[in-house]
């Protein structure tokens, strides 16, 4: 097919599309309007009966809200979104250090390196955490895999030493305080007595930073501004732990509430714990990288305020109230709510229902719009198909005059059948 053969068969494909629209242009605006008239009325009682219910004083404070949102955009959007205080993530923590170390008299890269050293931490987590679930009958596959890791994790953590020099001096490593290795509640007590005979493995060898030396020997090697900085990156790594853990305890609340009570047959059950298992092992990573930033804040020094912000998870800790996980059990009526949880839950329940109810009605007077859009479009048409008329006419040329009455008969059809179907709907 040629290119002048394949401009028509496209020209004739839109053409025929867009005739089609035409033709059927009053059916669809029918139909859309029915269904905005419908999303109004739906939205309008839920809005008004939820209006009713919560205090004046707050709905002009939440309208203000909305209202600068809407002028200013942006970041003011966020206002739809629940606001919860949360503690500074490592992220941030990381940007505000690395724009301002050089200030701080540290070496260009000491954040990144730091950050670095914390990420080696996590992947000795992970390594240790495959080593101890591998059964002693595993597949040579596996075996090969694991020791893959092993000798990876084991040069990157050779090139980090070699940095560690730069930033901690020549002899810092020789002064390493190894910290005891956490390895989940159900592991706690086991496999002490081999603690001083794995630390040679890569996932077990002490990783040169400030919070591996002893408190005297920070001071000793002046590395008090480095051990101040790395104590800021562990609060932020202890929050993004808190965080997640937080999130993987609703998963696993769900999971329970909505697949684990309701499986009735054993394929059912056995994907259902498939997937709890998957969420406890999540929760374990957690526990145990929470647990390793809230032993270096201790190593580093941390005052009391910040230990207390990030103590040792107990086991109770890990337990979800059953108001948020039961909230029709028995005797639900009368448990404690906090005030501003509340607030804030029906804030954005009604900043959200505004918006929707907002959203149909715009759509409810676009589509009125585009109906009087179309009445007056197709009037055009007739307008202009007249006066080609008048002008063929005074031509003579009646194959022209026959083509253009037919034009005009046809959009006066339009029009009739557009005012018939619009009528009591049309703006206007």
């Amino acid at each position: 097919m040629s290119m002048a053969s394949q401009h028509q068969l496209y020209d004739d494909h839109m053409q025929d599309s867009n005739w089609k629209k035409i033709v059927g242009i009053v059916s669809t605006l029918c139909k859309k309007i029915e269904k905005a008239m419908i999303g109004v009325k739906d939205t309008s009682e839920a809005f008004i009966e939820l209006s009713a219910a919560l205090d004046t004083n707050l709905i002009e404070a939440w309208q203000r809200d909305e209202q600068q949102a809407q002028v200013n955009r942006g970041e003011c959007l966020r206002i739809y979104d629940v606001q919860v205080e949360q503690a500074p993530s490592q992220a941030d923590i990381r940007l505000g250090l690395t724009s301002s170390e050089q200030k701080k008299g540290l070496r260009c890269g000491t954040i990144t390196w730091l950050v670095l050293g914390i990420s080696l931490e996590d992947e000795q987590d992970s390594l240790g955490s495959d080593i101890h679930k591998m059964s002693k009958e595993a597949t040579t596959l596996e075996q090969t895999l694991i020791e893959d890791r092993c000798r990876k994790l084991e040069q990157r953590l050779n090139c980090f030493h070699q940095k560690a020099k730069e930033f901690m001096g020549e002899n810092a490593d020789e002064d390493l305080d190894v910290l005891p290795q956490f390895t989940g509640w159900e592991n706690t007590d086991q496999n002490n007595e081999d603690e001083e005979e794995n630390l040679e493995n890569p996932e077990t060898t002490p990783i040169c930073m400030p919070s591996s030396l002893k408190p005297a020997d920070i001071q000793r090697l002046g590395l008090e501004i480095l051990a101040t900085q790395e104590l800021e990156l562990c609060k932020g790594q202890a929050s993004d732990c808190l965080q997640s853990l937080r999130l993987a305890l609703g998963h696993k609340a769900i999971l329970y509430q909505t697949k684990v009570r309701k499986s009735k047959t054993s394929i059912d059950k056995t994907c259902t714990w498939d997937n709890v298992k998957a969420v406890t092992i999540k929760i374990n990573k957690h526990i145990r990288a929470h647990r390793q930033a809230q032993m270096a804040l201790q190593c580093l020094g941390a005052d009391k305020a910040i230990l207390l912000q990030y103590q040792e998870l107990q086991s109770n800790h890990l337990k979800l109230s059953a108001d948020f996980t039961e909230e029709n059990r028995l005797g639900g009526q009368n448990a404690d709510q906090q005030d501003s949880w509340m607030q804030e839950f029906y804030r954005v329940n009604w900043l959200r229902a505004k918006a929707h109810h907002d959203r149909w009605n715009e759509e409810l007077l676009i589509v009125q719009h585009e109906m009087k859009w179309t009445i007056l479009w197709f009037k055009h048409q007739v307008k202009e198909w007249k006066a080609r008329l008048n002008k063929s006419t005074e031509e003579n040329k009646l194959g022209h005059v026959a083509y253009a009455e037919k034009q005009v008969a046809m959009w006066k059809m339009f029009i009739r059948e557009g005012e018939c179907g619009f009528s009591g709907m049309m703006m206007d």
